[in-house]
Formats: C-alpha cells, sequence, structure tokens
C-alpha cells in the first residue's frame, strides 16, 4: 500500500526551475545595440525610445568639384545624430561663375576667347569657352605722335598708325594722375616710374657741349603737385614731419638730390629753409625774388616748421586765428632745371682735372623761388665743390681738346618720391600729376601764378574730396 512513495510527481515536473524562460531570453540584455554608439546609447540607457529617423537628410557640408561632403539624418524623438545615416557625399561638378573671363583680348583684325571659371577651384570650365568677336576698335599703337600735351587742364591730343591693320589714328587722351595713400598703421614707401637717363630722358643726345647742342643740354624735372592739409600727418623714421619729392640720379654714389618738401625742414637736413635743397656736395643758396624770400632754421630748433614761414605763394598772409598759417592748399606747379658747366676748359685741355659747376634751380608756379649751386660761397667753404658733376664728364682727350662723357647708363631718375613713411593720424593723400622729365633748354608746361585761383575740389579713388584750387596757369 506504499502507493505515495512511488508516484513522486512533484519531483519530477520541476518545471519552473528547467524551463527558467526568463532568463535565456534576456533580450534587452543581449542586444545593447544602444551601447555601440554614442548618440542612441543616450536615448536606450534611459530606456524611452529607440531612434527613428527624419525623413530628410541634414547636409553639413556640401560637396563641391574638389571636397566631398556630409550629410546624416537626425532623430525625430531625441533630436540627436543618428551614427548609421552618417554619409559621405561624392564630388560634384564645377560651378560656373556669373561673368566671363576673358584670357585672350580681341583685336581689330582677330576675334578673342573667354571662358567662365569655376566658382570653387578656379580652374577653367570647358563647356563654357567661347569665341569673342573682332572688335573694329580694338587697334594696336605701338608709337604715339602727341600733337598736344594733356594737362589737368585739358585733355590731349596724339596721332597714331595701328600695327595690326594700318588704320591712321586720331586719340584725345588724358593726363595720369598718379595718387598715394598713407594711414596710421602701413608704412608705404612709393616712387614714381624709374626713368634711364640715357635711354628715356637724352634719347641720343647729350647733356654736354657738342655740335648738335653747343650750349649743350639741361635736366628738366616738371610735375603737379595736390598740397593738401593731410600731408602734415606724415612722418618719416625719425618722427620727422617731412615730405621728399626726388632728383634722384640713382647708380651714381653720391649725386642723389633730395628736395626737402613744402612741409618742414626736417631735423638732419642742411637746408635752409622749409623746401631747401639737399645735396651731397656743399652748396650755396641764392633766395628766389618773390618767393622763399626768408630762411627758416634747420630741423628741431624754433620756427623750423611750415607754420612759422611764409606760404609756398607768400601772397597770403597767416590769418589771425593762426589757423591756416598761410598755407596755399591747393595745386602747384613744381620744375626744376639741373645745370652743368665747366670751369676750367683750358687746364682740361691741358691734362688737368676738371672742376664742374653745377646749379639746381627751383621754380614754384612759374617763378623762380631758389637756386642752389657748388658755388663757393661765405657760408659753404670747400675745395671739394669743384670736384662734382652730375650730368656728365670731362677729360682731356690728348689731342689739345677735351673728351665728354654722359652719366652712366645705370643713372635712374625719380621726379619725385617719398620716403617710408605713414601718418600720426587720419589717411595722407599724396598727388602728382603733369609729371615729365625732359633734356632740352625749356620746359615742357611754362607755368604762370595765379594768385585769386578758382575753388576746386579733387575726389581721391577712395572718394574723399579734397580742396584744390589751381594756384597756377599754362602760358
Amino acid at each position: 500500500t506504499e502507493a505515495p512513495a512511488s508516484t513522486e510527481a512533484p519531483a519530477s515536473t520541476e518545471a519552473p526551475a528547467t524551463t527558467e524562460a526568463p532568463a535565456s531570453t534576456e533580450a534587452p540584455a543581449t542586444t545593447d545595440a544602444p551601447a555601440t554608439t554614442d548618440a542612441p546609447a543616450t536615448t536606450a540607457e534611459i530606456g524611452e525610445h529607440v531612434c527613428v529617423p527624419e525623413d530628410e537628410y541634414f547636409v553639413e557640408m556640401e560637396p563641391t568639384c574638389i571636397d566631398t561632403g556630409l550629410r546624416y539624418k537626425f532623430c525625430k524623438i531625441c533630436g540627436n545624430i543618428i551614427p548609421e545615416t552618417i554619409e559621405e557625399m561624392d564630388y560634384v561638378d564645377h560651378v560656373p561663375e556669373e561673368d566671363y573671363d576673358v584670357i585672350l583680348e580681341p583685336t581689330c583684325i582677330e576675334g578673342g576667347l573667354k571662358v567662365k571659371l569655376c566658382k570653387n577651384c578656379g580652374e577653367p570650365i570647358d563647356s563654357t569657352y567661347e569665341d569673342i568677336d573682332p572688335d573694329p576698335n580694338a587697334h594696336q599703337v605701338l608709337d604715339w605722335e602727341v600733337t598736344k600735351e594733356a594737362t589737368i587742364f585739358e585733355d590731349g591730343e596724339r596721332t597714331g598708325v595701328c600695327s595690326l591693320c594700318s588704320a591712321e589714328l586720331d586719340e584725345v587722351y588724358k593726363t595720369e594722375i598718379i595718387e598715394w595713400k598713407y594711414t596710421t598703421t602701413t608704412k608705404t614707401s612709393n616712387k614714381s616710374d624709374g626713368l634711364n637717363v640715357v635711354n628715356d630722358v637724352l634719347q641720343g643726345r647729350h647733356f654736354y657741349p657738342n655740335e648738335d647742342d653747343p650750349d649743350g643740354l639741361d635736366l628738366y624735372i616738371e610735375f603737379s603737385f595736390l598740397w593738401n592739409p593731410t600731408l602734415l600727418t606724415l612722418k618719416d623714421g625719425s618722427n620727422n614731419q617731412v615730405l621728399y619729392a626726388s632728383m634722384a640720379c640713382e647708380g651714381k654714389a653720391g649725386n642723389d638730390i633730395y628736395w626737402m618738401s613744402l612741409v618742414d625742414n626736417a631735423k638732419g637736413s642742411d637746408g635752409k629753409f622749409a623746401g631747401g635743397f639737399e645735396y651731397t656736395a656743399p652748396r650755396t643758396v641764392e633766395v628766389g625774388p618773390s618767393l622763399m624770400s626768408e630762411y627758416v632754421p634747420n630741423g628741431g630748433k624754433v620756427g623750423s616748421d611750415y607754420d612759422n614761414f611764409p606760404n609756398i605763394g607768400g601772397s597770403v598772409p597767416a590769418d589771425g586765428n593762426n589757423v591756416d598759417n598761410g598755407h596755399e592748399w591747393g595745386w602747384h606747379r613744381l620744375g626744376v632745371i639741373i645745370h652743368e658747366e665747366l670751369l676750367n676748359e683750358d687746364e682740361i685741355k691741358a691734362g688737368q682735372d676738371a672742376k664742374y659747376l653745377v646749379t639746381i634751380t627751383v621754380y614754384i608756379d612759374g617763378t623762380k623761388a631758389f637756386e642752389l649751386s657748388t658755388r663757393e660761397s661765405d657760408d659753404f667753404k670747400a675745395s671739394t665743390y669743384k670736384d662734382h658733376n652730375l650730368l656728365f664728364t670731362a677729360k682731356s682727350d690728348g689731342a689739345g681738346g677735351i673728351a665728354y662723357t654722359d652719366i652712366s647708363t645705370s643713372n635712374t631718375i625719380y621726379g619725385f618720391w617719398i620716403p617710408v613713411t605713414k601718418t600720426t593720424e587720419g589717411d595722407a593723400y599724396a598727388v602728382f600729376a603733369d609729371y615729365s622729365v625732359t633734356a632740352g633748354t625749356e620746359f615742357v608746361q611754362s607755368a604762370v601764378r595765379v594768385d585769386e585761383p578758382a575753388a576746386n575740389v579733387y575726389v581721391t579713388a577712395d572718394e574723399t574730396e579734397i580742396n584744390a584750387p589751381f594756384w597756377y596757369g599754362l602760358e
């Protein structure tokens, strides 16, 4: 009768212990997808949702012809980036600029060529090349003959022959205006275009006496200059208020000449007045008849600046409030004549060394302002002045005559320049016009002073307006 012992059903059916379904199906623990990536891991740990991508991609960087792009999708629920959606975008075609770039200008007999460049890489796009029709007005004249010089007063006229189609042309042209701008932060050093003395200025002629020019030729430098208040802020490296204009025969050591400007008699200058010359040889200064009628002390001394010096023309007194100090703001015409002659021709023929007299005469608005020379005087007594020459050399030819030589072909004339400088405040503008350097016997443009000029305004490249009356006219 021992039935209970043989049946032991409860021990054989231990279903809860053998099935352990919860332990074997641990889906959340085995998948752990959020743990493998940064953004989804956050949402998974919270356990609130599975990321659902937006319908559209977000483009972080557009592809170009030189760089691939990048795009991805955000999760609609949490707003995080879904890593599986990050994609690199392939290169795309060139994107043309709106305007064409002319790579070959048309002429009067041949067409040209233009193309659009890619906005991204700057390369020409093959599909955009286009021909340009010939331009009947695109002549090429290699050598113009000026029949009327252009000035800032009026346009000039010139004639020429086209080297392509042989058409004879007449043209109206404008004078060149040279404008230099200076600021408080940038030091700028400018020079006008250098002219080779022999090739550009003499052009086959000579400064020394010869059959064609028995008295020889002088060097003429002339230009118009816009004297304006902004120039008073210019300072050189030593903080001197100075504006140079240079008649520099570069290439021959010791023969550079500097005009110490309309601004100040700068510190270190040997010139006797504002506007005086600096010259390497001893010099004698002769003050002109009506302009520059008083000496001004050297820079750094009382009265050396232009505020205490007669104005450029000398006819407008300083006002009672000492505001403009007599400055004649506006256009002025400057002319310089450099003359050289021999002092001992007979001795040279006999074999002695040459002695030279160099004279530099400055005209302002057609009137002689002053003269500088290597002549000995009460102020300058030295023997070396006789050895300085500027335009030519002379020596015995060994046969009772004189052999002359022009200055070296390496000599370059810069009619004006301003040294490395900047302003103490604001911007400064140096403006030049109608510039010429010639070998001859007279100025190219003969000027006459105007004491009551009409009002005028000059507009700079950056649209700054400067008071610019003309203190001279042309004869």
